[in-house]
């Protein structure tokens, strides 16, 4: 096999470094996502249990709405922001995913 040019060793790299920063890109843009979370549903003053009292929408409701087969977390949000703003429709949504999540690791357990 002859030796690679140096156009394509060029090349080569240039694939390697594109391949490392998109990895870079898609590890920071989940850890943001993940803080994003974090500060929506881990309130260190406020258990969540007293957040999700407050709210106008039943998240214990929300989480039977997304266990329920062909259910769309985005367009519950989209019809939840519409009806109580986009705030307390992600809190909601984040307490119905944590009871949705509970739910379904009892039914494993």
């Amino acid at each position: 096999m002859p030796d690679p040019t140096p156009e394509q060793i060029r090349a080569s790299l240039a694939d390697c470094n594109l391949r490392r920063h998109a990895w870079r890109c898609f590890q920071e843009s989940t850890r943001r996502n993940a803080l994003r979370i974090a500060r929506i549903t881990d309130r260190k003053d406020t258990p969540m249990t007293q957040q999700t009292a407050a709210l106008p929408v039943d998240p214990a409701r929300l989480a039977d709405l997304l266990l329920a087969p062909g259910a769309d977390s985005n367009t519950l949000y989209r019809q939840l922001a519409g009806q109580v703003g986009p705030r307390p429709a992600r809190q909601a949504l984040a307490g119905a995913h944590s009871i949705a999540a509970e739910r379904l690791w009892a039914e494993t357990a």
